[in-house]
Parts: structure tokens; C-alpha cells; sequence
């Protein structure tokens, strides 16, 4: 089964650094083993930051 971003963040992933451009937020997150890149669309992130793990897309993973 598919990682979501929340699963990611529950196995202890930090977001080590963040980007937006051309409407979308992303997302470097971190963990001691691998790297995972995540992006969103900027419409879908609400006023208190929160979101739908739908919404989010996981881009790449890297070990």
C-alpha cells in the first residue's frame, strides 16, 4: 500500500526544507534512512495549514 503524507510524517520524516512555485508548495522530508519529496496545490491548504493527504502528491522517494 501506498505511503500517504501523514503516514510519512506518523514514521518520524521532518520536513527539512520547503518551496513554492507555479501555485504548489513542496516539501523535503527527511527521515535517517531516506529522503521523500512531497508537493501540493496551494488552493488546497487551508488557513490554519491543514490539508487532505489526497491532495498531497508524493514526487519521489531516495535512499
Amino acid at each position: 500500500m501506498k505511503k500517504t503524507y501523514s503516514d510519512y510524517l506518523g514514521l518520524g520524516y521532518e520536513v527539512v526544507s520547503a518551496y513554492f512555485a507555479d501555485g504548489y508548495h513542496f516539501q523535503v522530508l527527511q527521515s535517517k534512512e531516506d529522503v521523500v519529496i512531497a508537493h501540493m496545490p496551494h488552493g488546497k491548504i487551508m488557513a490554519d495549514g491543514f490539508l487532505m493527504d489526497s491532495d498531497v502528491q508524493i514526487t519521489r522517494v531516495m535512499k
